[in-house]
């Protein structure tokens, strides 16, 4: 009996990515608040790191001046996510300021920029994720 609901259900999947392939996925973005927020000089720019405790996907949108972005969380009909489960949006742009401008729901936030912590070579990658 479970091993026929499953076909059922892997059919319907199938036939409804088929139906509607680029529909099935299709976020709707709007502007969030990060749990936490962090600027890092890297090399000759700057990696700008936000994250979200929510499921759905998140990004950092470039606005017209430089070092300035909206953080916008998405969200898609249909699409369930696990409790506990968060999202982390980077983007690197050249350059070296001293601060970079969030637009979030709840207002604009200033982070200072920091030098990137090094690395631990027992996990041989950056430790802020």
């Amino acid at each position: 009996m479970k091993r026929i609901a499953l076909v059922l259900l892997g059919g319907l999947l199938v036939l409804s990515l088929n139906a509607s392939p680029s529909g099935a996925f299709t976020y709707t973005w709007k502007l969030g608040n990060p749990s936490a927020l962090a600027a890092y000089q890297v090399g000759k720019g700057v990696v700008t790191v936000a994250s979200a405790n929510a499921c759905p996907p998140s990004q950092l949108v470039p606005k017209a001046k430089p070092f300035a972005y909206d953080f916008e969380l998405g969200s898609a009909k249909g699409l369930f996510c696990l409790a506990g489960t968060g999202t982390i949006a980077a983007y690197y742009q050249a350059g070296s300021p001293s601060t970079v401008t969030v637009n979030t729901t709840s207002g604009t936030r200033t982070v200072s920029v920091q030098i990137v912590p090094p690395t631990n070579p027992a996990i041989s990658h950056f430790p802020f994720h």
